[in-house]
C-alpha cells in the first residue's frame, strides 16, 4: 500500500510526521484514500466496518482467510500466509475483504498489521470510517509465558477502548486456541483463559459501565472458524446488538 508521497510500510515515522502538519493536508489524504480500492468505501453508508486487530502473530489474518476461504486446509494456508509474508513485496501489509450474512448484512474486515511500526499508524484506520466493532485477536495457543508480550497486548487494547472515535464501537476480544488442546485438557485449557483475562484485565473492563454494555469475550480456533460456525453467528449478533444500543 502506498500513499501519494510516501511507503507506509517503510517509513511510517515519516508519514505521522505528514499526518500531524496541518488539517489540510489530513483533508487531502482523506480525499485521496478515498479514491483508493477499498478506501472508496469511506462514501459508503450501508456498510459495516470491522476492524481485525491485535499483535503480531495473533492469528488475525488465518481468521480472515478462513472466513472468506473455508475450502482453504488450516494448514497449508498458514504455511503459504508465513511466505508470503517472508517475501514481502508482494504483501500490501493491510488485507480486506468483504461479506455478506445477517444480522449485519454487508460488512468488511479489515486486517490490520499489529507489528510495532504498524501500530503507529492505526489511527488512520479508525479517524476516517465509522468503525462498527473491533475485533481484538490474542495468541493463546502459544501458551502464556510470554508476559511482555501479553502486556502489551493488554495496553493495545486499554488503548483502542478509550479512542474516542471507537467509543460507539462493540468490542469483542477473541482468545485463539486450539481445538486439539481443548479436546486434550479443556481444564486446563479454560484455567489458561481465565488468566489470560485477567492479565489483560478483562474483568475490571467488564466493571466499567460504558465498557460492559459494549465488550465481549470470546475463544475459538482461528484456523478452523468459518462463517457458519455457531461462534462466529454469536459474534455478529453481539456486534448488532451493540448498534442497536448505542444507536
Amino acid at each position: 500500500l502506498k500513499f501519494p508521497f510516501i511507503n507506509i510500510r517503510r517509513h511510517s515515522k515519516v508519514l505521522l510526521c505528514a499526518m500531524a502538519s496541518t488539517f489540510g493536508q489530513l483533508q487531502h489524504l482523506k480525499s485521496s484514500l478515498a479514491e483508493r480500492a477499498p478506501f472508496r468505501w469511506l462514501h459508503s453508508q450501508h456498510v459495516n466496518q470491522i476492524l481485525l486487530m491485535g499483535l503480531e502473530g495473533a492469528g488475525k489474518t488465518t481468521l480472515l482467510y478462513r472466513l472468506k476461504i473455508p475450502s482453504w486446509r488450516p494448514a497449508d494456508m498458514c504455511r503459504e500466509l508465513q511466505s508470503l509474508k517472508e517475501q514481502g513485496g508482494g504483501d500490501p501489509a493491510y488485507h480486506f475483504e468483504e461479506f455478506a450474512s445477517q444480522p449485519l448484512a454487508k460488512y468488511g474486515i479489515w486486517d490490520i498489521p499489529g507489528s510495532e511500526a504498524f501500530q503507529r499508524v492505526w489511527p488512520m484506520f479508525y479517524r476516517y470510517i465509522k468503525v462498527a466493532a473491533v475485533i481484538f485477536v490474542v495468541d493463546n495457543y502459544s501458551g502464556n509465558d510470554n508476559l511482555e508480550k501479553i502486556f502489551q497486548a493488554r495496553d493495545a487494547l486499554h488503548v483502542l477502548l478509550n479512542e474516542d472515535e471507537l467509543r460507539q464501537a462493540a468490542f469483542i476480544v477473541i482468545q485463539n486456541i486450539k481445538d486439539e488442546d481443548y479436546e486434550k485438557d479443556p481444564t486446563a485449557l479454560k484455567e489458561s483463559e481465565k488468566a489470560l483475562d485477567e492479565v489483560l484485565g478483562i474483568p475490571s473492563l467488564m466493571e466499567e459501565a460504558a465498557q460492559r454494555r459494549r465488550l465481549f469475550r470470546m475463544s475459538m480456533d482461528c484456523s478452523k472458524v468459518t462463517h457458519e460456525s455457531r461462534t462466529w453467528q454469536s459474534l455478529l449478533r453481539e456486534i448488532s446488538a451493540v448498534q442497536s444500543r448505542m444507536s
